[in-house]
């Protein structure tokens, strides 16, 4: 095989070219970096943006994690188109419909971020009118925390909501914790996972409450965005039996928000990350709840798509991703690629045979020549040049190789040069006579 290297060449070549015409029909390559906006430090956001980072440097993508404010900031970062844009984000539900999205898709919702309002007033008004007019610390400016606040207080208060909204404090996480407890603010609000560290910290000081939400239902009918979840008695905490009893609560979703040009192999990346690292449910989930499709309020990408439907293809769990992707894209430029290669592949054999024979046949050519040149000669000195070209013509046939198959062939070629060289020395002994 190896000693027809040129048509291997030719064929390798063109092969080749096919490939990079694919490529460049499909898209490009996926990148080498991607930037992913988390959350505060120490947060649900902070900890899932660090899952997927890994999942991203095992592939040998290079990623920087950028700490932020929260949703409202992350949205902002996604849709930018300077230095401060990102790739990938954690964002909360309904924050989209608070604001003009574009160019941002979703991969799904990750899990169930309840709403927590703690505080130090004794109070039997209902959920976040319990603390109207009272020091509230509704999270960092950019949170999805503070935007939630403010839909909840116009929803509360109608026209009246600016003076609900008056003593609004723009603290979140520990800082919010810290004033509480220091007496500098009265309540807290915060949309955070059950295992951030501050809802643990609120839920063991003393003189704090968890306001209940118990119209939960009712603020889940007027916004989709919006769960009503059931926080039960002992789940954070057999040992401290926390919560002491059942808690409803309302809920939002933390969704992986993409920019709607992100390699769809990156986004198939995240999505198998999200499927190992999120779908053995928490305190307020089933397992299995979790990716999902549903409870968004972004577009779900069709990389998602095609992912919820039909899961990882084989392709992805044996393949590099980025070769997966390809392959699996490219299926539509393939299968013509095919049928017209099968008349190639056919003509294939009859090619290598008619390339095998031509060595030879080139031979004849000069023997041809050869013997037309020995039957005009009309001395002895053409006729020795004659027979001296004919010995180095079978010394240069000697040291050609074929294939097996074609040896009867090459064999004929050197009895016809010993034919020719035969006849010359017949015409010298006839003159010599």
């Amino acid at each position: 095989m190896f000693r027809n290297w040129k048509t291997w060449l030719a064929l390798g070549v063109g092969a080749a070219l096919l490939f990079a015409i694919a490529i460049s029909v499909i898209g490009p390559a996926p990148p080498k970096s991607v930037r992913i906006a988390s959350g505060t430090a120490g947060g649900a956001y902070a900890s899932a943006a660090d899952v997927f980072a890994d999942a991203l440097r095992a592939e040998g993508i290079e990623v920087v994690v950028l700490e932020t404010a929260g949703s409202m900031e992350n949205l902002a970062r996604l849709q930018a188109k300077d230095d401060t844009a990102v790739d990938i984000a954690l964002v909360q539900s309904g924050i989209a419909t608070l604001s003009e999205t574009t160019g941002v898709d979703t991969l799904g919702a990750l899990f169930v971020e309840p709403v927590w309002l703690f505080t130090s007033l004794p109070s039997e008004a209902p959920d976040v009118q319990s603390v109207a007019g009272a020091r509230v610390a509704t999270g960092a400016a950019g949170s999805g925390s503070q935007a939630l606040w403010t839909w909840l207080a116009r929803e509360n208060a109608g026209d009246s909501a600016a003076g609900f909204l008056a003593e609004n404090v723009a603290l979140g996480g520990r800082e919010a914790v810290e004033a509480l407890r220091h007496g500098r603010v009265d309540s807290v609000f915060t949309v955070a996972s059950p295992r951030a560290a501050w809802v643990q910290t609120l839920l063991e000081t003393p003189g704090l409450r968890l306001v209940p939400f118990t119209r939960e239902a009712g603020y889940e009918r007027r916004a989709s965005h919006l769960r009503a979840v059931t926080l039960r008695r002992g789940v954070l905490s057999m040992e401290r039996d926390e919560p002491r009893e059942d808690v409803p609560l309302l809920a939002a979703t933390a969704q992986l928000a993409v920019r709607s040009d992100l390699h769809p192999a990156v986004q198939s990346l995240l999505l198998q990350a999200a499927r190992e690292r999120f779908s053995g449910g928490d305190a307020l989930s089933a397992p299995g709840t979790f990716p999902s499709r549903y409870a968004v309020d972004l577009p779900v990408s069709e990389e998602a798509t095609r992912f919820y439907e039909n899961g990882p293809t084989t392709l992805r769990r044996y393949l590099p991703f980025w070769a997966a992707n390809i392959v699996e894209r490219a299926w539509m430029l393939i299968l013509p690629a095919l049928v017209l290669a099968s008349p190639l592949v056919r003509s294939f054999p009859p090619v290598y045979r008619w390339r095998t024979r031509r060595k030879i046949y080139l031979w004849y050519r000069d023997l041809r020549a050869l013997e037309e040149r020995g039957r005009g000669a009309t001395d002895d000195v053409s006729r020795g040049a004659v027979r001296a070209e004919l010995g180095a013509l079978q010394a240069e046939v000697g040291a050609i190789t074929v294939p097996e198959a074609y040896s009867d062939e090459l064999f004929r070629l050197r009895e016809h040069i010993v034919f020719v060289d035969s006849m010359m020395t017949g015409q010298t002994a006839g003159q010599a006579s």
